[in-house]
């Protein structure tokens, strides 16, 4: 299941219009591996879940951050807010092999900072609601 939602995130951050505009389809799951990195970049990674059932449905909840990593405050804020305008509520464009996507929804709010290289980051959590096929 991660493998399959991994795969159809990946496919989904990288060809989005709006995200796409800010970072060239540069994105990457859990660390951008470059020594020498083209900003600004996204980053997406399953940092949590648990997983429900009730008399007929096993559902699962998997929580997803997002970091965007770039040269100035003002690019981040803007590639950030694309970023979460694609994500949040996008349970329609993301189809699984065997769960429904009951729901995206960002369940943080966004956070920027200064890194201590000189680079600023924009990151948000998004709850994924799976119900298993």
């Amino acid at each position: 299941m991660l493998e399959d939602l991994k795969k159809k995130i990946f496919s989904y951050l990288s060809g989005s219009g709006a995200l796409n505009s800010h970072i060239s389809g540069r994105v990457y799951y859990i660390e951008n591996e470059k020594t020498d990195p083209t900003y600004p970049y996204l980053v997406f990674q399953f940092i949590s879940g648990n997983s429900d059932r009730d008399t007929g449905t096993r559902y699962e909840d998997i929580t997803m951050q997002v970091t965007l990593y770039c040269k100035t405050s003002i690019e981040a804020s803007e590639s950030g807010a694309a970023a979460d305008s694609i994500l949040d509520g996008s349970e329609a464009q993301i189809a699984l092999t065997n769960y429904n996507v009951l729901g995206i929804d960002r369940i943080s709010p966004p956070r920027e900072n200064k890194t201590f290289i000189g680079n600023w980051q924009w990151s948000a959590d998004y709850q994924i609601q799976l119900e298993k096929k």
